[in-house]
């Protein structure tokens, strides 16, 4: 079997040759690399079907980083040590021992040792489930010699306990100067950030490093902070948000991780802002023409980016180019003025071979497991007024909308979990509080808008199995309805204002609350408006969404719904042979359109399920890939306008993984143990 060492080492190869280091130094390269990775990198080639890793949204634990800037020079990558599938413990305890070799090797000393050995009290050891790492290990390699940077997780448990350790570890660490600029930036960092990790450099002066998990608004949290560290930070930001497209303000608190480094003495701040390639760049976008551009904006020259990733693409489609890109860091220093930093994940394996090494397809008790785990994670994310909220636009987070969403999802997958009354009692919660918020017309996407046929939909339809829906709420949906059968997102009277027209993702959520129970006057004329938006190709577009998928599933459901499975199969060559699902998001609604089939082909149900499993990160949650478009007024269809129609959002995780887990819900009880 072909393992991810064998796609690693002829990439690193090509580009040692292509730095400045001496034979001594490629020596000493190649035996650190080993020191490193000798047991992670005996993963399969072209992914795992367990990642341990957090480091990459495929669980691979292995990342090259090419820097565009001053000091550009040189190898640099980004690794986790320890055996796949081991207890985070075990990886863990591999890590500090094999951190002592490699001083030992390269020559740090006692004092290196035991700056290192400082941060080890941060990481976690063991955690209900566990997290994406303890540790993480970047190695850079250039004419100077070798530098090593040891980063510890410091993002679990509650966030004044995140500060204690750090506050802890600065003080092991005799890092008073660095405290003492941290102390002048508490007022912003406690009100916008919580701590994600420390890390340190050595051998040399030790450089600590601060990373930041946004609170609130992840974008504009970021840029005060920039605006606030970096002498013409808030140019920077702005140049950021431009060059890419906007996208940077759309992204979820867990696609931006600002950091803050400095020597342990004190010095000047060194600002980064790490953002998800994977988010940033979905297939299709053209990752390298948008981050050459983004370089040229930053008056950076992107030869050393083109020339590396020439070496990892040789024989890749376009869309396979964006997907190496895995994290995209832009950086100021008072003195080394800015720099891009591109992660690129190694070389994937080609589809063929992908599907070859793939283990074999997930049986029942792994689908279940998959469910369990990720509404494990719904349920903990819960706030305590029995509300869930996601989603970040310019009218704040969602709360009635994502509650609706999420606690539909957790009743779906209730009965088959092992968690049916703690996930009944969190329904219930939730129930309530929607019962409690209710205003005239329904609910809105939260408190603050204007009630919504999609919201108040998906709350009848919770209501139903739960607490009781109100009659009025029934009456209050019809006067959505527009000539043409169909219904609006919102009520508009202006024909210019394309909100008020009848939307392909709403009118079928709709029409099951007015048919409730399930079959109850779902008579032909009433499904005219779902059949009539159908494409001639089988699908549905999506009006509020970047994807047809969500469309597509809504009115697939509907329609079996109703009873008119044999209408479903207009759409059966479409789904089989149509566009690939790209995201965690587009594979949920995928598997959940293929269950309102009347018969689906076993190994593109096995394919589906296998895929969609492969995106669940160790925490039980699913990687973001929720593209909620905001579409302009007057755009009556944003899925063919070449500006996109309007300004896309992506989720924070929390409505994909609901999404996930409401699809496994549905193929759990279908799908053998063997």
């Amino acid at each position: 079997m072909r393992r991810l060492r064998d796609e690693v080492v002829p990439m690193l190869e090509q580009m040692a040759a292509g730095a400045e280091i001496d034979p001594a130094g490629r020596e000493r390269l190649w035996a650190l690399f080993d020191l490193l990775t000798r047991e992670s990198l005996s993963l399969p080639a072209g992914g795992s079907a367990a990642p341990f890793s957090g480091i990459d949204n495929d669980g691979t634990p292995f990342q090259l980083c090419v820097t565009l800037g001053q000091g550009a020079s040189g190898v640099r990558y980004l690794t986790e040590i320890g055996v796949p599938g081991s207890s985070l413990a075990e990886r863990n305890r591999l890590t500090r021992e094999r951190m002592a070799a490699v001083m030992e090797w390269i020559g740090g000393g006692t004092e290196a040792t035991e700056t290192l050995a400082a941060l080890y009290p941060l990481a976690p050891e063991v955690a209900p489930r566990e997290p994406a790492a303890g540790y993480w290990v970047a190695v850079a390699h250039d004419p100077n010699g070798v530098r090593l940077r040891l980063y510890a997780n410091n993002g679990w448990g509650p966030e004044i306990d995140r500060w204690e350790r750090l506050a802890q570890a600065l003080a092991r660490l005799g890092a008073s100067g660095f405290a003492l600029r941290l102390r002048e930036l508490l007022p912003l960092l406690a009100s916008s950030f919580s701590p994600a990790g420390l890390a340190v450099t050595v051998p040399g002066p030790a450089i600590l490093k601060l990373y930041l998990r946004p609170k609130g608004d992840p974008w504009r949290s970021s840029s005060a902070l920039l605006a606030r560290v970096a002498s013409g930070g808030a140019a920077l930001a702005a140049e950021l948000d431009a060059g890419l497209g906007g996208t940077p303000a759309a992204l979820g608190g867990r696609a931006l991780l600002p950091s803050l480094a400095m020597r342990a003495d004190g010095g000047a701040w060194d600002v980064k802002l790490d953002l998800c390639g994977h988010c940033l760049f979905p297939a299709g976008t053209n990752a390298p023409g948008c981050v050459a551009a983004l370089a040229l904006r930053l008056g950076l020259d992107a030869t050393p980016y083109r020339r590396s990733l020439g070496v990892l693409s040789s024989g890749l489609s376009p869309a396979r180019i964006d997907d190496l890109h895995a994290f995209l860091g832009v950086g100021s220093h008072p003195e080394k003025g800015r720099r891009l930093n591109i992660y690129l994940k190694p070389r994937p394996a080609p589809a063929a071979t992908r599907s070859r090494s793939r283990p074999r397809p997930a049986a029942g008790d792994r689908v279940r497991r998959a469910m369990a785990s990720g509404l494990a994670a719904l349920l903990d994310a819960q706030e305590e007024g029995g509300l869930w909220s996601d989603f970040r636009l310019p009218v704040g987070l969602s709360t009635w909308w994502v509650t609706a969403w999420v606690a539909g999802a957790c009743l779906e997958a209730a009965a088959a979990s092992g968690l049916q009354n703690r996930a009944r009692a969190a329904v219930r919660r939730a129930a309530a509080a929607l019962l409690a918020g209710v205003g005239d017309g329904g609910w809105g996407f939260n408190a603050g808008t204007e009630p919504d046929a999609d919201t108040t939909a998906l709350s009848c339809l919770l209501l139903a199995r739960t607490l009781g829906v109100p009659r009025s709420l029934r009456t209050a949906l019809a006067r959505h309805r527009n000539p043409d059968g169909g219904y609006a997102t919102f009520r508009r009277s202006d024909p210019a204002d394309s909100w008020g027209e009848s939307h392909a993702d709403v009118t079928p959520t709709v029409l099951r609350t007015l048919w409730l129970p399930p079959g109850a006057a779902a008579r032909d004329t009433l499904l005219q408006p779902v059949v009539r938006a159908r494409c001639a190709a089988g699908h549905w577009s999506s009006y509020w969404w970047r994807s047809d998928l969500y469309a597509t599933e809504a009115s697939l459901r509907a329609l079996a719904w109703a009873g008119r499975s044999d209408a479903c199969s207009a759409s059966r060559d479409w789904l089989l042979a149509g566009p690939t699902p790209e995201t965690a998001f587009e594979r949920a609604l995928h598997l959940r359109a293929l269950s309102h089939l009347p018969e689906v082909p076993l190994e593109a149900l096995r394919r589906g399920l296998s895929d969609l499993l492969a995106e669940q990160l160790p925490d039980g949650t699913f990687h973001p890939g929720a593209w909620l478009r905001v579409t302009d007024p007057a755009c009556s269809a944003p899925w063919a306008a070449s500006s996109g129609g309007g300004r896309l959002y992506l989720d924070d995780g929390l409505f994909t993984t609901a999404t996930a887990v409401a699809a496994l819900a549905v193929w759990a009880p279908r799908i053998p143990n063997r």
